[in-house]
């Protein structure tokens, strides 16, 4: 089997600091108060105070509809990938062997449309879009990987579980140890977890990073809608499924979107139970 190699809830739940020391009530700069949980930024219409504008260029109506027709397009081949409508057809069935193709097939195609949403924020820099795209691809990405995770292959195609019931009752008949058998099914049981863990652990590196850049644009911006009630339902079970080293591990790297212009260096600081 082969691995491949690609593969508005609140800001208040997450901790943005710089990435080498937690913020405290003391340490929050001048215009962004300690909510409690982290050092948050006022609500604020856009142009405040990075200097960031929903529409850093005057809105182009032509513009504006070509960028909605291809988040619809967009939209469509996504659902074609993964049907995020319907829960029950999400999970991949099959064998070992066919799940792991079918996730491969879909993994690639997510990419695809992941990088089509990507050209169009390039587009379109404004915070709406921003957010729109980025929870467009996080929600992608969360629906292969709640099929994964729902998925319970069989091991063995028909006619190789019908040879390996054959070998069994034949030790059997003769008295000879099946352990080569019983090897046989751990060996393969024990590969297809190893490659479920490391399919999961992919989706949720891309999942995760771009759900929270939405939720934190969206909260930055006041803006609501672009269906992140997903991400509110889903990031708390991720998180917990995950646990504080592996969320740390994927959020350390991920800038804060809403630091002022220029600083690519503060990144976001996972806070243990802010899902909760």
């Amino acid at each position: 089997m082969r691995v491949p190699t690609r593969l508005a809830f609140a800001a208040a739940l997450f901790l943005v600091a710089p990435s080498t020391d937690a913020a405290t009530p003391a340490a929050c700069a001048e215009g962004t108060p300690w909510d409690g949980i982290s050092c948050a930024h006022p609500r604020a219409t856009c142009g405040a105070w990075d200097g960031i504008s929903c529409d850093p260029e005057p809105v182009s109506a032509k513009a504006e509809r070509e960028a909605a027709a291809e988040m619809a397009r967009i939209d469509v081949d996504a659902r074609a990938v993964c049907p995020e409508e319907d829960e029950a057809r999400q999970v991949y069935v099959g064998t070992v062997g066919e799940v792991v193709r079918s996730v491969d097939r879909a993994l690639g195609e997510a990419d695809r449309i992941d990088r089509r949403l990507e050209t169009l924020r390039d587009s379109r820099p404004t915070p709406p879009w921003r957010v729109a795209t980025m929870v467009r691809a996080g929600s992608l990405y969360d629906c292969i990987w709640n099929g994964l995770v729902r998925s319970n292959p069989a091991y063995f195609t028909a006619d190789q579980q019908a040879k390996l019931n054959w070998l069994r009752a034949v030790s059997v008949q003769l008295g000879a140890p099946r352990q080569a058998v019983n090897d046989l099914e751990a060996a393969v049981a024990a590969k297809w977890w190893s490659t479920r863990d490391e399919y999961l652990r992919m989706l949720t590196h891309r999942m995760v990073p771009r759900y929270v850049t939405a939720a934190l644009l969206a909260r930055r911006y006041a803006l609501e809608g672009f269906d992140l009630t997903r991400a509110r339902r889903r990031l708390p079970i991720v998180a917990r499924e995950l646990g504080k080293e592996e969320m740390t591990r994927i959020l350390r790297d991920t800038t804060d979107p809403t630091a002022p212009t220029g600083n690519a260096s503060r990144h976001i600081e996972y806070v243990v139970g802010a899902f909760d």
